[in-house]
């Protein structure tokens, strides 16, 4: 919480997290978002995550749209999330990672 608490005193710190997430699309659907740092980067290793992965789901949710990663933001700054599940794919494999929240 006091890093989101951070993030939202200095908005322009918020604009590097989204513009590290960019959307793989296949035709016209977005499948997933790359993650590409260009910014934030304690933020995504204390995460596991790495340059590269490719995210599909956030909590069993299709991660389609940057309105639902918006949206996973603001529930988690709300405290509504016990649990974060990230679905994403390393390296042409898929993996799951798990954070529980306290």
């Amino acid at each position: 919480m006091e890093y989101y608490q951070e993030i939202m005193d200095h908005p322009e710190r918020a604009v590097t997290l989204f513009e590290s997430m960019r959307p793989v699309v296949a035709g016209q659907e977005i499948e997933g978002f790359t993650v590409a740092p260009a910014g934030e980067e304690e933020m995504f290793s204390a995460m596991g995550l790495r340059d590269g992965d490719v995210i599909r789901r956030f909590n069993s949710m299709d991660m389609i749209s940057q309105h639902r990663a918006e949206y996973f933001l603001g529930e988690f700054a709300q405290g509504r999330l016990d649990a974060l599940v990230l679905d994403i794919e390393r390296d042409g494999s898929p993996q799951k990672l798990i954070y529980l929240m306290y």
